[in-house]
C-alpha cells in the first residue's frame, strides 16, 4: 500500500492470547518516521488504511502470536510492503499509548483486557476496524544533529491547534537532546482527537509548521 506523509507504512496490532484463542485488541496506524528511523507516534479509530488491509494485518499479527505460543498480550509491529504485510517484531507487552488510544477511540480498554487475560477471567474484544474518531499521540522529535534545546515558546499556541487536547513538554529549555537515542530523545508529546484522518493530517501539518522551539 503506497502511503504519503504524514502517514507511516507500518502498523501495530495488540493481541490477547489464551491457548489457541488469539484475538486483536487494538490496531494502531502509524505516522511517518522522522529521519533516520525515529517513531513519531500513532493514531487509532479511523485510519487511512483500507478496512480489508486492516483485517489482513490483524490476522497476520494474531497468527504470529499464536505461532509463538504467547499467553497474555503481545504487541506486533507490521510493515506494509508491496508484497503484502510483513512482521517487523513481536513484543510481550501492550504497545506504547495503546490503552490511552483504545479508551479515547471508544473501542476497547486494552489494559483491562490484559489484566483479565492474566487472571484467567473472561473478556471481550472489539472488531479490529475502528469506526470512532481518529485519536492520536504525536511526538515532537529533535532534528538530526541537534544537541540542546535553546528556547521554548508559545506552548499555548500548540494547545490551540485544531483537535489538540493536550501538550506535554518532555524537556526544559537548556536541556541536552540527542536524536540517536530513540524515544528518550523526544522533546514533547501531543494528543487529541480528530473527526477523521483528513482532519488529523491538517493538524499534523499545523503542528510541524509551528515555530515554538529553537535548537543548537
Amino acid at each position: 500500500m503506497p502511503v504519503e506523509a504524514p502517514w507511516g507504512d507500518y502498523m501495530a496490532v495488540d493481541c490477547v492470547a489464551r491457548g489457541d484463542d488469539v484475538r486483536p485488541v487494538f490496531v494502531s496506524s502509524k505516522f511517518a518516521l522522522a529521519e533516520p528511523f525515529r517513531e513519531r507516534g500513532a493514531y487509532g479509530g479511523q485510519s487511512v488504511v483500507p478496512d480489508d488491509l486492516v483485517r489482513e494485518v490483524a490476522d497476520l499479527a494474531c497468527r504470529a502470536v499464536g505461532a509463538l505460543g504467547v499467553h497474555g498480550v503481545a504487541d506486533v509491529e507490521i510493515k506494509l510492503t508491496p508484497d503484502g504485510p510483513r512482521i517487523i517484531e513481536v513484543n510481550g507487552r501492550l504497545g506504547a499509548w495503546v490503552d490511552d488510544l483504545g479508551v479515547r477511540a471508544g473501542s476497547s480498554v486494552p489494559a483491562d483486557i490484559a489484566v483479565k487475560a492474566a487472571l484467567g477471567r473472561p473478556y471481550t474484544t472489539p472488531d479490529p476496524v475502528g469506526r470512532g474518531p481518529a485519536v492520536f499521540h504525536y511526538l515532537i522529535v529533535p532534528p538530526v544533529g541537534a544537541t540542546r534545546v535553546k528556547a521554548m515558546r508559545d506552548l499555548t499556541g500548540l494547545r490551540r491547534l485544531p483537535y489538540v487536547n493536550r501538550v506535554v513538554p518532555l524537556v526544559e529549555p537548556g536541556a541536552p537532546v540527542d536524536w540517536r537515542i530513540g524515544a528518550a530523545g523526544n522533546v514533547a508529546a501531543l494528543s487529541g482527537s480528530a473527526p477523521d484522518p483528513a482532519a488529523l493530517a491538517e493538524t499534523v501539518a499545523a503542528i510541524e509548521a509551528t515555530d515554538w522551539i529553537d535548537y543548537e
